[in-house]
């Protein structure tokens, strides 16, 4: 069985990092921001949820974003997603 990023523990840890970026970053414009992320995609309807609800939330916009993942399964499903 696949793991799955949508946990509490997870959901905690996105929040975490979106309210430590919103804090430390804040002199910066979200749209000047640029991320390097590993986005996951272990199952489908769980793609990139931290894009989803760390950046998108942030406004840094998603042409900013690279997401890396070495799975050519999980790469097509974020790429669909």
């Amino acid at each position: 069985m696949s793991k799955s990023y949508a946990d509490p523990v997870k959901q905690q840890s996105r929040e975490k990092l979106r309210a430590f970026i919103a804090t430390h970053l804040s002199h910066r414009r979200s749209q000047d921001m640029r991320v390097l992320c590993f986005p996951g995609a272990e199952q489908e309807g769980q793609e990139a949820l931290e894009v989803k609800e760390v950046y998108d939330p942030l406004g840094i916009p998603r042409q900013n974003i690279i997401g890396l993942e070495h799975n050519r399964t999980r790469a097509e499903r974020l790429r669909k997603a």
